[in-house]
């Protein structure tokens, strides 16, 4: 078990991953079988330790958003007590808290940490949608403290698991983040808009229109950064078909008439784009 220690600085995913996800955590439970005659107690004793360590994972749960110091307290005395009795559920639970607790108090080392810890958990148990589910946590980790590279490893780990589910919906949560992180970057542009259109493709079948604008203006503003404003102008069309209101896509077409000298079609689209706003403030 790797023991949480105070860092000012991240540890690299190369050392977490790798070293984390290989470990093999020792059982504190031993490993000579108790007597024929006192299994049932053991059981008895055993189910009686889970019970306990459940409530003080519902007592952290209950308190995450009220008093986060009091349910890091509950999820760490949740830990201690798991350890004892070689509960790798209780274990998982407890270290997934803990990360969430710290991501939130903006302590992103001990949040890698414990979220590492809980993959580990997650993997043990053979539960793939709560490692996937990690995974994405673990990568908005990294996304959060600008390590991209890291957090792109999460990222396509857990596209892969998600893939293998058939969550539509989470899929697309992930191509959408895993295009967030290609589009920063001019060399992994063409990646981010192969991501973008599969993501597309998945929210025009399922319907999904908040997300089918977003996607589409995103890939609008990657073919126009390239200079190809006809691809451009097709997605930034396909977002107002799809939201008539949508003024940061009018906007962007006006950009783009401007660079191709059409001065008629720029003014028509601000002017829309104004009076939607205007609109908007009087609602």
């Amino acid at each position: 078990m790797i023991q949480p220690v105070k860092l000012h600085v991240v540890i690299p995913i190369s050392l977490i991953l790798s070293a984390t996800l290989l470990i093999s955590f020792p059982s504190y439970s031993g490993t000579q079988k108790p007597p024929v005659g006192k299994s049932k107690n053991v059981d008895t004793l055993l189910q009686k330790q889970q019970k306990k360590i459940n409530e003080l994972l519902r007592l952290s749960r209950s308190n995450a958003i009220k008093d986060p110091e009091a349910s890091r307290k509950y999820a760490e005395q949740a830990e201690d007590a798991s350890m004892k009795v070689n509960y790798t559920k209780g274990l998982a639970d407890a270290c997934e808290i803990l990360g969430k607790n710290y991501y939130a108090d903006a302590n992103y080392p001990e949040a890698v940490i414990y979220l590492t810890e809980a993959i580990n958990y997650c993997e043990k148990l053979k539960d793939n949608v709560r490692e996937a589910l990690l995974l994405q946590s673990l990568g908005d980790v990294y996304h959060k403290y600008s390590i991209d590279s890291a957090a792109l490893t999460c990222y396509l780990t857990s596209l892969k698991l998600t893939e293998e589910m058939n969550d539509s919906v989470r899929l697309v949560g992930l191509l959408s983040q895993i295009g967030h992180i290609y589009q920063n970057k001019k060399e992994t542009t063409e990646k981010a808009i192969r991501i973008l259109l599969q993501a597309l493709l998945i929210t025009e079948n399922k319907k999904t229109d908040s997300l089918t604008v977003d996607i589409s203006f995103r890939i609008g503003e990657l073919f126009s950064e390239q200079g190809e404003y006809s691809k451009a102008l097709k997605y930034y069309y396909f977002s107002i078909f799809i939201n008539p209101r949508f003024t940061s896509a009018l906007n962007n077409i006006a950009v783009i008439y401007h660079y191709q000298g059409i001065k008629a079609a720029e003014k028509k689209c601000y002017f829309l784009s104004e009076s939607l706003q205007i609109g908007r403030a009087h609602v």
